[in-house]
This record gives structure tokens, C-alpha cells and sequence, in this order.
């Protein structure tokens, strides 16, 4: 499927700001790198700051919707609670990139100092929260965690632990402790326990 401009823009426009940062940012080089007028870009955007609001929020929902995707195959592909916590495992472990994990924090950080972003980036966390909310009632459906489990609750503990991920990424001793953190997040509300490596 191809792209709109828009996208187009704002994929640009985060290229650049991964490379140069919001103050060093310039529309032309945005317009350039996107192949369309400066004309275009601004038919799009009311300006600089809210092409940034723009890329960043683009960004965020491209890695938010792949999130999704990934989690939601995970519990598609597996007929048991226990091979599912062990891939969900393995997934924080290695399969999301530390490339990807400073995308995101890059976007995260950017949100945190600007209402803006937080705004734009807010309707992408809502809505992964909601799939992987979706994907944890599926497992109360097959009678893997318990039908009291706060869902919510347990959607927000895997959405922080990509977040979180990036303290493995500076500390790598540290490596070893994530599987049996997943492991123990969903250990109390699993209907039956899981078994010993």
C-alpha cells in the first residue's frame, strides 16, 4: 500500500530529527528528503513544530501498531499458557531491536517535554493497550490466567517492559533476570503454575 504525503513528510521529518534534532531541523531538508514542494509540506502541517509533533507521533504508531501485531501472533501461534509466557519471553529478550527501543524512547522523551507529542502519541498507546487487553482476555477465554486478573493492569506491565527493556540494553549483566520477570508478572495469574527450567 502506498503512502500518503503526509506520511511521507513525517517519516522524513523523523529521519532528520534522529539525525539532527528538533533545533537543527529545517523544513526545506524535510521537503527534500520527501521529494514534495515546501508548499505541499506546509498544506500539510501548520509549521515546524507541528511537523515534529507529526513524525514523532508517526513513529510511535508505526512501532505501536508492530507491537500489536507481534504480541497478538504470539497468542495466536501458541495452544498452551506456558509456551505462551516462555515466547513472550523470548520476544523482550532479543526479538525488538536496540535500534527500535531508542525510536521509541527517542519519541517517549520527546513526549514527556511536549504537550504536543504526548497528544498526538496518546491515541497509539490507547489503542495498543486496548489489543493487548484484547489478547489477555483471549487467554482468560482458553482458562490460562485467572478470570479475576486486572487486565488492565497486566496490558500496562508489558507495554512498560518494552519501555524498560533499554536498562538491559546499558546493563547487559543484567540480561538473565528478564525472562523470569515475565515469567513471574504472569506467574500469580496463571490458572495453573508454570513448570521449573
Amino acid at each position: 500500500m502506498d503512502e500518503s504525503p503526509r506520511d511521507l513528510i513525517a517519516d522524513a521529518a523523523f529521519q532528520i530529527l534522529s539525525e539532527v534534532g528538533p533545533s537543527r531541523l529545517r523544513v526545506q531538508d524535510v521537503a527534500e528528503r520527501a521529494g514534495v514542494s515546501a508548499t505541499l509540506l506546509y498544506y500539510y502541517f501548520d509549521g515546524k513544530h507541528a511537523l515534529i509533533a507529526a513524525a514523532y507521533a508517526r513513529e510511535y504508531h508505526v512501532i505501536a501498531e508492530e507491537d500489536g501485531d507481534v504480541l497478538e501472533a504470539l497468542f495466536l501461534d501458541h495452544t498452551d499458557a506456558e509456551s505462551f509466557v516462555l515466547a513472550i519471553s523470548g520476544l523482550y529478550s532479543g526479538l525488538f531491536s536496540p535500534e527500535r527501543r531508542k525510536r521509541r524512547l527517542g519519541v517517549l522523551a520527546a513526549a514527556l517535554t511536549d504537550p504536543a507529542i504526548a497528544e498526538e502519541i496518546k491515541p497509539a498507546t490507547l489503542r495498543l493497550h486496548t489489543r493487548i487487553s484484547d489478547m489477555l482476555h483471549g487467554c482468560i477465554q482458553r482458562g490460562w490466567i485467572r478470570d479475576d486478573t486486572d487486565i488492565s493492569s497486566l496490558a500496562l506491565m508489558l507495554m512498560s517492559t518494552a519501555v524498560g527493556r533499554v536498562f538491559l540494553d546499558l546493563t547487559p549483566e543484567l540480561e538473565d533476570n528478564l525472562p523470569n520477570y515475565i515469567r513471574t508478572a504472569f506467574q500469580v495469574q496463571l490458572t495453573a503454575p508454570l513448570t521449573a527450567d
